[in-house]
Protein backbone atom coordinates (compact mmCIF):
# COMPACT_ATOMS: atom_id res chain seq x y z
CA UNK A 1 0.00 0.00 0.00
CA UNK A 2 1.50 3.25 -0.84
CA UNK A 3 1.59 4.99 2.36
CA UNK A 4 3.34 8.47 1.52
CA UNK A 5 4.85 10.12 -1.16
CA UNK A 6 6.77 13.63 -1.19
CA UNK A 7 9.79 15.06 -2.92
CA UNK A 8 12.92 15.96 -0.91
CA UNK A 9 15.78 18.53 -2.14
CA UNK A 10 18.88 16.67 -0.95
CA UNK A 11 21.78 18.56 -1.97
CA UNK A 12 20.71 19.71 -5.20
CA UNK A 13 19.48 16.46 -6.29
CA UNK A 14 15.92 16.35 -6.16
CA UNK A 15 14.75 12.83 -5.11
CA UNK A 16 11.24 11.35 -4.70
CA UNK A 17 10.46 8.92 -2.19
CA UNK A 18 7.82 6.27 -1.81
CA UNK A 19 7.13 4.53 1.31
CA UNK A 20 5.43 1.28 0.60
CA UNK A 21 5.84 -1.68 3.12
CA UNK A 22 10.00 -1.69 5.39
CA UNK A 23 11.61 0.16 2.19
CA UNK A 24 11.56 3.41 0.69
CA UNK A 25 12.07 3.41 -3.25
CA UNK A 26 11.58 5.30 -6.22
CA UNK A 27 13.48 8.39 -7.43
CA UNK A 28 12.63 11.37 -9.96
CA UNK A 29 14.98 13.71 -11.64
CA UNK A 30 14.36 17.48 -11.42
CA UNK A 31 13.39 20.24 -15.10
CA UNK A 32 12.99 23.05 -14.79
CA UNK A 33 9.47 23.34 -13.36
CA UNK A 34 8.47 19.79 -12.72
CA UNK A 35 9.94 16.54 -10.98
CA UNK A 36 9.47 13.44 -13.44
CA UNK A 37 8.68 10.08 -11.39
CA UNK A 38 10.37 6.91 -12.39
CA UNK A 39 7.45 4.91 -10.67
CA UNK A 40 6.03 1.05 -11.30
CA UNK A 41 2.65 1.21 -12.89
CA UNK A 42 0.91 -0.22 -10.08
CA UNK A 43 2.38 2.53 -8.12
CA UNK A 44 1.31 5.09 -10.78
CA UNK A 45 -2.21 3.74 -10.69
CA UNK A 46 -2.12 4.41 -6.52
CA UNK A 47 -1.23 7.61 -6.89
CA UNK A 48 -3.47 8.42 -9.44
CA UNK A 49 -6.80 7.55 -6.93
CA UNK A 50 -4.66 9.69 -4.33
CA UNK A 51 -5.69 13.73 -3.99
CA UNK A 52 -2.37 15.22 -1.97
CA UNK A 53 0.07 13.70 -0.28
CA UNK A 54 2.06 15.58 2.60
CA UNK A 55 5.98 15.30 2.96
CA UNK A 56 7.03 13.55 5.93
CA UNK A 57 11.04 13.42 4.93
CA UNK A 58 12.15 15.50 7.43
CA UNK A 59 12.95 12.29 9.61
CA UNK A 60 14.81 10.94 7.25
CA UNK A 61 16.80 13.60 5.74
CA UNK A 62 16.91 15.72 8.93
CA UNK A 63 17.66 19.82 8.12
CA UNK A 64 18.05 19.17 4.38
CA UNK A 65 14.91 20.98 2.91
CA UNK A 66 12.00 18.93 2.63
CA UNK A 67 9.63 20.70 -0.01
CA UNK A 68 5.90 19.14 -0.25
CA UNK A 69 3.85 18.70 -3.20
CA UNK A 70 0.31 18.83 -3.84
CA UNK A 71 -2.69 16.92 -6.58
CA UNK A 72 -4.94 19.66 -6.38
CA UNK A 73 -7.75 17.50 -8.35
CA UNK A 74 -8.47 13.88 -9.22
CA UNK A 75 -6.69 12.78 -12.74
CA UNK A 76 -9.07 10.83 -15.44
CA UNK A 77 -5.47 8.62 -15.80
CA UNK A 78 -1.71 7.94 -14.44
CA UNK A 79 -0.49 9.67 -17.00
CA UNK A 80 -2.37 12.64 -16.50
CA UNK A 81 -1.06 12.11 -12.72
CA UNK A 82 1.93 12.00 -13.76
CA UNK A 83 2.00 15.32 -15.63
CA UNK A 84 -0.26 17.56 -12.97
CA UNK A 85 1.13 16.05 -9.40
CA UNK A 86 4.73 16.83 -9.30
CA UNK A 87 5.98 20.51 -8.74
CA UNK A 88 8.58 20.99 -6.76
CA UNK A 89 11.81 23.58 -5.34
CA UNK A 90 10.46 26.92 -4.38
CA UNK A 91 6.96 26.98 -6.22
CA UNK A 92 5.59 30.49 -6.99
CA UNK A 93 1.67 30.76 -8.26
CA UNK A 94 2.96 32.35 -11.34
CA UNK A 95 4.51 29.10 -12.04
CA UNK A 96 1.99 27.21 -10.81
CA UNK A 97 -0.18 28.92 -13.35
CA UNK A 98 1.89 28.22 -16.09
CA UNK A 99 2.17 24.55 -15.30
CA UNK A 100 -1.84 24.16 -14.82
CA UNK A 101 -1.65 25.85 -18.20
CA UNK A 102 0.42 22.46 -19.82
CA UNK A 103 -1.70 19.99 -18.82
CA UNK A 104 -5.14 18.82 -19.54
CA UNK A 105 -7.58 20.39 -17.20
CA UNK A 106 -6.10 24.27 -18.64
CA UNK A 107 -9.35 25.02 -18.75
CA UNK A 108 -11.17 23.51 -15.19
CA UNK A 109 -12.41 26.27 -12.67
CA UNK A 110 -10.90 28.99 -10.76
CA UNK A 111 -11.22 26.41 -7.80
CA UNK A 112 -7.76 25.38 -9.37
CA UNK A 113 -6.48 28.38 -8.73
CA UNK A 114 -7.66 28.84 -5.36
CA UNK A 115 -6.12 25.85 -4.63
CA UNK A 116 -2.45 26.08 -5.59
CA UNK A 117 -2.74 29.63 -3.97
CA UNK A 118 -4.39 28.52 -0.83
CA UNK A 119 -1.55 25.67 -0.77
CA UNK A 120 1.56 28.12 -1.86
CA UNK A 121 1.27 30.53 0.39
CA UNK A 122 0.52 28.04 3.00
CA UNK A 123 3.91 26.28 1.97
CA UNK A 124 6.18 29.28 2.09
CA UNK A 125 4.49 30.36 5.76
CA UNK A 126 5.70 27.09 7.09
CA UNK A 127 9.29 27.38 5.21
CA UNK A 128 9.31 30.67 7.41
CA UNK A 129 8.26 29.37 10.60
CA UNK A 130 10.94 26.56 10.16
CA UNK A 131 13.89 28.58 9.25
CA UNK A 132 12.95 30.94 12.37
CA UNK A 133 12.79 28.39 14.54
CA UNK A 134 15.75 26.48 13.42
CA UNK A 135 17.32 29.79 14.02
CA UNK A 136 16.29 29.56 17.70
CA UNK A 137 13.10 31.89 17.68
CA UNK A 138 10.89 30.84 20.46
CA UNK A 139 7.35 29.49 19.24
CA UNK A 140 6.02 32.43 21.50
CA UNK A 141 7.62 34.79 19.40
CA UNK A 142 6.63 33.08 15.84
CA UNK A 143 3.25 32.68 17.16
CA UNK A 144 2.31 29.54 15.89
CA UNK A 145 0.25 26.58 17.68
CA UNK A 146 0.23 22.34 16.74
CA UNK A 147 -3.52 23.46 16.28
CA UNK A 148 -2.62 25.90 13.70
CA UNK A 149 -0.22 23.30 11.67
CA UNK A 150 -2.71 20.74 11.90
CA UNK A 151 -5.88 22.38 11.22
CA UNK A 152 -5.28 24.53 8.25
CA UNK A 153 -4.58 21.75 5.67
CA UNK A 154 -7.65 19.77 7.25
CA UNK A 155 -9.86 22.56 6.80
CA UNK A 156 -8.67 22.81 2.82
CA UNK A 157 -6.72 19.97 1.27
CA UNK A 158 -7.59 16.54 1.33
CA UNK A 159 -6.11 13.14 1.72
CA UNK A 160 -7.66 9.89 0.64
CA UNK A 161 -6.59 8.36 3.76
CA UNK A 162 -7.47 9.64 6.54
CA UNK A 163 -4.52 8.62 8.98
CA UNK A 164 -2.20 10.55 6.22
CA UNK A 165 -3.59 14.31 7.62
CA UNK A 166 -1.33 13.69 10.44
CA UNK A 167 1.27 11.73 9.80
CA UNK A 168 2.14 13.88 6.45
CA UNK A 169 3.08 16.35 9.17
CA UNK A 170 5.24 14.60 11.60
CA UNK A 171 7.93 16.30 9.77
CA UNK A 172 6.86 19.93 10.06
CA UNK A 173 5.75 19.44 13.36
CA UNK A 174 9.30 18.00 14.47
CA UNK A 175 10.98 20.29 12.96
CA UNK A 176 9.06 23.54 14.81
CA UNK A 177 10.04 21.43 17.88
CA UNK A 178 6.07 20.10 18.46
CA UNK A 179 5.75 16.61 20.27
CA UNK A 180 4.00 14.35 18.21
CA UNK A 181 3.23 10.21 18.43
CA UNK A 182 5.87 8.90 15.72
CA UNK A 183 4.18 7.67 12.44
CA UNK A 184 3.08 3.96 13.20
CA UNK A 185 0.44 2.85 9.83
CA UNK A 186 -0.50 -0.17 12.44
CA UNK A 187 -2.33 1.83 14.16
CA UNK A 188 -6.31 2.64 13.68
CA UNK A 189 -7.34 5.90 12.29
CA UNK A 190 -9.55 6.41 15.21
CA UNK A 191 -6.61 6.04 17.66
CA UNK A 192 -4.04 7.66 15.75
CA UNK A 193 -6.59 11.48 15.49
CA UNK A 194 -7.76 10.80 18.99
CA UNK A 195 -3.87 10.65 20.12
CA UNK A 196 -2.95 13.62 17.90
CA UNK A 197 -6.00 15.61 19.27
CA UNK A 198 -5.11 15.36 22.73
CA UNK A 199 -1.57 16.44 21.65
CA UNK A 200 -3.25 19.80 20.23
CA UNK A 201 -4.86 20.48 24.04
CA UNK A 202 -1.79 19.46 25.77
CA UNK A 203 0.91 21.31 23.63
CA UNK A 204 -1.68 24.58 23.89
CA UNK A 205 -2.89 24.22 27.25
CA UNK A 206 -6.30 25.18 26.08
CA UNK A 207 -9.57 23.57 24.45
CA UNK A 208 -9.67 26.55 21.26
CA UNK A 209 -9.74 22.92 19.48
CA UNK A 210 -12.90 22.44 20.30
CA UNK A 211 -13.73 25.46 18.29
CA UNK A 212 -13.38 23.41 14.76
CA UNK A 213 -14.86 20.32 15.71
CA UNK A 214 -18.53 19.25 14.97
CA UNK A 215 -19.05 16.42 16.74
CA UNK A 216 -21.21 14.03 14.45
CA UNK A 217 -18.29 14.07 11.93
CA UNK A 218 -16.37 11.54 13.34
CA UNK A 219 -18.68 9.05 14.05
CA UNK A 220 -17.57 7.20 11.27
CA UNK A 221 -14.56 6.98 11.89
CA UNK A 222 -15.33 5.87 15.73
CA UNK A 223 -13.55 8.90 17.56
CA UNK A 224 -15.05 10.82 20.56
CA UNK A 225 -17.44 13.44 19.94
CA UNK A 226 -14.87 15.87 21.08
CA UNK A 227 -11.69 14.58 18.36
CA UNK A 228 -11.67 16.51 15.14
CA UNK A 229 -12.62 14.97 12.18
CA UNK A 230 -8.90 15.81 9.68
CA UNK A 231 -10.52 13.90 6.68
CA UNK A 232 -12.11 15.62 3.77
CA UNK A 233 -11.83 19.26 2.41
CA UNK A 234 -14.41 21.95 2.10
CA UNK A 235 -14.31 22.15 -1.64
CA UNK A 236 -16.38 18.74 -1.46
CA UNK A 237 -18.74 19.84 1.19
CA UNK A 238 -22.15 19.01 -0.38
CA UNK A 239 -25.50 17.79 0.36
CA UNK A 240 -24.58 14.58 0.84
CA UNK A 241 -21.17 15.59 2.75
CA UNK A 242 -21.80 17.86 5.26
CA UNK A 243 -18.54 19.65 6.72
CA UNK A 244 -16.50 17.66 8.94
CA UNK A 245 -14.89 20.89 10.79
CA UNK A 246 -16.51 24.36 11.74
CA UNK A 247 -15.39 27.02 10.03
CA UNK A 248 -16.31 29.55 12.64
CA UNK A 249 -14.69 32.74 12.62
CA UNK A 250 -12.61 33.72 15.65
CA UNK A 251 -14.45 35.63 18.34
CA UNK A 252 -13.43 39.10 19.24
CA UNK A 253 -15.40 38.73 22.35
CA UNK A 254 -14.40 36.39 25.91
CA UNK A 255 -17.54 34.57 26.92
CA UNK A 256 -15.70 32.67 29.67
CA UNK A 257 -14.45 36.13 30.76
CA UNK A 258 -11.01 36.13 32.01
CA UNK A 259 -10.69 32.32 33.47
CA UNK A 260 -8.82 29.19 32.22
CA UNK A 261 -9.16 26.11 30.73
CA UNK A 262 -9.16 23.42 33.22
CA UNK A 263 -9.39 20.11 31.86
CA UNK A 264 -8.22 16.32 32.24
CA UNK A 265 -8.29 13.04 30.08
CA UNK A 266 -9.88 10.18 31.25
CA UNK A 267 -10.61 6.42 29.89
CA UNK A 268 -7.29 6.13 28.51
CA UNK A 269 -7.48 9.54 26.71
CA UNK A 270 -10.78 8.62 25.33
CA UNK A 271 -13.13 11.29 27.43
CA UNK A 272 -11.80 14.80 28.37
CA UNK A 273 -13.52 16.25 31.33
CA UNK A 274 -13.79 19.96 31.57
CA UNK A 275 -15.02 22.43 33.82
CA UNK A 276 -17.49 24.94 32.68
CA UNK A 277 -20.97 25.92 34.05
CA UNK A 278 -24.22 25.14 31.70
CA UNK A 279 -26.39 28.35 30.50
CA UNK A 280 -29.75 27.15 28.82
CA UNK A 281 -31.27 24.22 27.12
CA UNK A 282 -31.94 24.57 23.00
CA UNK A 283 -36.01 24.42 22.55
CA UNK A 284 -36.46 25.19 19.21
CA UNK A 285 -33.90 25.13 16.06
CA UNK A 286 -34.92 26.30 12.42
CA UNK A 287 -33.66 24.75 9.22
CA UNK A 288 -29.82 24.56 8.15
CA UNK A 289 -28.73 26.88 5.49
CA UNK A 290 -27.07 23.55 3.59
CA UNK A 291 -24.52 24.92 0.99
CA UNK A 292 -23.09 22.79 -1.81
CA UNK A 293 -20.12 23.45 -2.35
CA UNK A 294 -19.96 21.13 -5.27
CA UNK A 295 -21.86 23.88 -7.02
CA UNK A 296 -19.97 26.83 -6.78
CA UNK A 297 -16.78 27.60 -8.26
CA UNK A 298 -15.51 26.42 -4.60
CA UNK A 299 -16.01 23.20 -5.45
CA UNK A 300 -14.90 23.25 -8.95
CA UNK A 301 -18.05 24.06 -10.47
CA UNK A 302 -17.36 26.00 -13.69
CA UNK A 303 -20.66 28.19 -12.94
CA UNK A 304 -22.25 29.25 -9.58
CA UNK A 305 -25.42 27.23 -9.66
CA UNK A 306 -27.19 29.13 -7.23
CA UNK A 307 -27.91 26.67 -4.78
CA UNK A 308 -26.05 28.58 -2.08
CA UNK A 309 -28.77 31.48 -2.08
CA UNK A 310 -31.81 28.80 -2.90
CA UNK A 311 -30.93 26.75 0.25
CA UNK A 312 -30.81 30.59 2.38
CA UNK A 313 -33.77 31.21 1.14
CA UNK A 314 -35.40 27.74 2.05
CA UNK A 315 -34.09 28.29 5.78
CA UNK A 316 -34.34 32.12 6.70
CA UNK A 317 -37.87 31.78 7.08
CA UNK A 318 -37.47 29.47 9.58
CA UNK A 319 -35.12 31.55 11.44
CA UNK A 320 -37.51 34.84 11.03
CA UNK A 321 -40.00 32.15 12.51
CA UNK A 322 -37.51 31.90 16.37
CA UNK A 323 -36.76 35.25 16.83
CA UNK A 324 -40.45 35.97 16.24
CA UNK A 325 -41.70 33.70 18.82
CA UNK A 326 -39.56 35.36 21.57
CA UNK A 327 -39.91 38.84 20.60
CA UNK A 328 -41.22 41.28 22.92
CA UNK A 329 -41.56 43.24 20.02
CA UNK A 330 -44.83 41.93 17.25
CA UNK A 331 -43.64 44.99 14.78
CA UNK A 332 -41.87 43.02 11.85
CA UNK A 333 -39.12 45.75 11.33
CA UNK A 334 -38.05 45.23 14.94
CA UNK A 335 -38.02 40.98 14.56
CA UNK A 336 -35.98 41.34 11.47
CA UNK A 337 -33.26 43.65 13.15
CA UNK A 338 -33.20 41.13 15.81
CA UNK A 339 -32.52 38.30 13.35
CA UNK A 340 -29.75 40.58 11.96
CA UNK A 341 -27.62 40.82 14.66
CA UNK A 342 -27.79 36.92 15.78
CA UNK A 343 -25.99 36.67 12.40
CA UNK A 344 -23.47 38.98 11.88
CA UNK A 345 -22.70 40.25 15.59
CA UNK A 346 -19.57 37.87 15.63
CA UNK A 347 -18.38 38.92 12.32
CA UNK A 348 -15.00 40.26 12.82
CA UNK A 349 -15.25 41.50 8.52
CA UNK A 350 -16.52 44.86 6.94
CA UNK A 351 -19.77 44.96 7.45
CA UNK A 352 -23.08 47.01 5.98
CA UNK A 353 -24.97 49.26 8.28
CA UNK A 354 -27.53 47.32 10.53
CA UNK A 355 -30.56 48.70 8.24
CA UNK A 356 -28.89 47.77 4.87
CA UNK A 357 -28.66 44.09 5.96
CA UNK A 358 -31.98 43.84 7.69
CA UNK A 359 -33.48 45.30 4.64
CA UNK A 360 -32.04 42.49 2.38
CA UNK A 361 -33.00 39.96 5.32
CA UNK A 362 -36.36 41.49 4.53
CA UNK A 363 -36.95 40.49 1.30
CA UNK A 364 -35.24 37.09 1.59
CA UNK A 365 -37.54 35.97 4.34
CA UNK A 366 -40.71 37.37 2.15
CA UNK A 367 -39.12 34.92 -0.60
CA UNK A 368 -38.92 32.16 2.03
CA UNK A 369 -42.89 32.42 2.49
CA UNK A 370 -44.07 32.48 -1.30
CA UNK A 371 -43.98 28.91 -1.54
CA UNK A 372 -43.63 28.16 -5.08
CA UNK A 373 -44.38 31.23 -6.49
CA UNK A 374 -41.82 32.22 -9.51
CA UNK A 375 -41.10 35.43 -7.69
CA UNK A 376 -39.28 33.56 -5.01
CA UNK A 377 -36.03 32.85 -7.21
CA UNK A 378 -35.85 36.86 -7.62
CA UNK A 379 -33.95 38.41 -5.38
CA UNK A 380 -33.60 41.82 -5.79
CA UNK A 381 -34.37 45.13 -3.89
CA UNK A 382 -36.41 47.32 -5.61
CA UNK A 383 -33.74 50.11 -5.05
CA UNK A 384 -30.99 47.72 -6.65
CA UNK A 385 -30.56 48.88 -10.63
CA UNK A 386 -30.79 46.33 -13.21
CA UNK A 387 -27.55 46.50 -14.08
CA UNK A 388 -26.18 44.99 -10.94
CA UNK A 389 -29.07 41.85 -11.47
CA UNK A 390 -26.93 38.22 -12.02
CA UNK A 391 -27.93 35.19 -12.70
CA UNK A 392 -27.10 32.18 -10.89
CA UNK A 393 -28.48 29.19 -12.40
CA UNK A 394 -32.10 29.68 -12.29
CA UNK A 395 -31.83 32.42 -9.58
CA UNK A 396 -31.55 36.75 -10.27
CA UNK A 397 -29.60 37.81 -7.64
CA UNK A 398 -28.18 41.84 -7.10
CA UNK A 399 -24.68 42.34 -6.29
CA UNK A 400 -25.99 43.70 -2.80
CA UNK A 401 -27.76 40.29 -1.61
CA UNK A 402 -24.60 39.04 -2.87
CA UNK A 403 -22.19 41.06 -0.51
CA UNK A 404 -24.94 40.77 2.37
CA UNK A 405 -24.71 36.73 1.75
CA UNK A 406 -20.93 37.01 2.59
CA UNK A 407 -21.21 38.76 5.28
CA UNK A 408 -22.77 35.71 6.54
CA UNK A 409 -20.59 33.43 5.69
CA UNK A 410 -19.99 31.92 9.06
CA UNK A 411 -23.76 30.77 9.32
CA UNK A 412 -23.45 28.24 6.50
CA UNK A 413 -24.01 24.82 7.46
CA UNK A 414 -25.46 26.06 10.18
CA UNK A 415 -29.42 26.84 12.12
CA UNK A 416 -30.50 29.15 14.60
CA UNK A 417 -32.44 27.91 17.50
CA UNK A 418 -34.08 28.87 20.41
CA UNK A 419 -33.24 27.81 24.46
CA UNK A 420 -36.15 27.72 26.79
CA UNK A 421 -34.98 30.85 28.13
CA UNK A 422 -35.71 32.75 24.97
CA UNK A 423 -31.97 33.47 24.04
CA UNK A 424 -31.49 33.15 20.31
CA UNK A 425 -28.47 31.37 18.78
CA UNK A 426 -26.68 29.90 15.54
CA UNK A 427 -25.13 26.38 16.03
CA UNK A 428 -23.96 23.98 14.05
CA UNK A 429 -26.07 21.53 11.05
CA UNK A 430 -26.48 19.04 14.48
CA UNK A 431 -27.85 20.80 16.94
CA UNK A 432 -31.38 19.64 17.78
CA UNK A 433 -33.84 20.15 20.78
CA UNK A 434 -33.34 19.42 24.15
CA UNK A 435 -29.15 19.74 23.69
CA UNK A 436 -27.21 22.15 26.55
CA UNK A 437 -26.06 25.18 25.68
CA UNK A 438 -22.62 25.04 27.88
CA UNK A 439 -19.44 27.37 28.83
CA UNK A 440 -16.30 25.92 29.53
CA UNK A 441 -13.45 27.86 30.85
CA UNK A 442 -11.15 29.37 28.77
CA UNK A 443 -13.18 29.59 26.26
CA UNK A 444 -14.18 32.37 23.88
CA UNK A 445 -17.24 30.90 22.78
CA UNK A 446 -20.18 28.74 23.94
CA UNK A 447 -20.62 25.00 23.16
CA UNK A 448 -23.60 22.89 22.59
CA UNK A 449 -23.35 19.91 24.04
CA UNK A 450 -25.73 16.43 24.36
CA UNK A 451 -26.75 14.08 27.60
CA UNK A 452 -25.50 10.39 26.67
CA UNK A 453 -24.86 7.86 28.52
CA UNK A 454 -21.25 8.16 30.34
CA UNK A 455 -21.25 11.58 30.12
CA UNK A 456 -21.91 14.25 27.20
CA UNK A 457 -21.43 14.11 23.43
CA UNK A 458 -20.04 17.11 22.38
CA UNK A 459 -22.31 18.71 19.17
CA UNK A 460 -20.32 22.05 18.39
CA UNK A 461 -19.34 25.34 19.17
CA UNK A 462 -21.95 28.20 18.77
CA UNK A 463 -22.82 31.83 18.62
CA UNK A 464 -25.64 32.85 21.63
CA UNK A 465 -26.96 36.07 22.03
CA UNK A 466 -26.60 38.04 25.44
CA UNK A 467 -24.25 36.12 26.32
CA UNK A 468 -21.16 36.87 24.37
CA UNK A 469 -19.22 39.11 26.49
CA UNK A 470 -19.33 38.00 29.16
CA UNK A 471 -22.89 38.94 30.88
CA UNK A 472 -23.89 35.22 31.85
CA UNK A 473 -20.52 34.35 33.14
CA UNK A 474 -19.68 37.38 35.44
CA UNK A 475 -23.62 36.79 36.82
CA UNK A 476 -22.91 33.46 37.70
CA UNK A 477 -19.78 32.11 40.74
CA UNK A 478 -17.42 29.40 41.71
CA UNK A 479 -20.81 27.52 42.91
CA UNK A 480 -21.56 26.98 39.20
CA UNK A 481 -19.15 25.15 38.21
CA UNK A 482 -19.26 21.91 37.02
CA UNK A 483 -16.92 19.16 35.73
CA UNK A 484 -18.52 17.58 31.85
CA UNK A 485 -17.31 14.09 31.23
CA UNK A 486 -17.52 14.56 27.16
CA UNK A 487 -16.82 11.29 25.12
Amino acid sequence: MLRCLAVADVKQQTVCVCETGDALAAHATRSSTAVTMILSADMKQRLAARRWLFDKLRMYYGNQRVTPFTVSHRPQTSADCMQAAVYVSQPHPSVASRFFSDTSWSNSSARHSMHWTAFLDRHHAMKEFVRRREKGEALSSIGISLRDVIMSPAISLEAAQPIDAVFGLYGVCKALGFEMAASDYTKPIAIVVTESARAIIESGRSLRLLESVVGAAGSDLGIPSWVPNFSGSIHTWSLTNPPHLSLSVRSQKMVSGNSRSEFAFEADGWALKVKGRRVDTVQAVGQTWKVDNTANILGGSATNTGQMAASLVDCIGSWYDLVYECSHSLVRDTVIQTLAKVLTDDWPGPLDPLETISRYLSLLVDRSKMGQNPQRMYLAHSDDGLAEVRQWGEILISSAIQRIMSQLLDAHWKAAFRTSGNLLGVGNYSVRSGDMVVIFHGMERPCIVRPCQGGYEFVGEAYVNRIMGGEFWSSRSDSDDERFILV
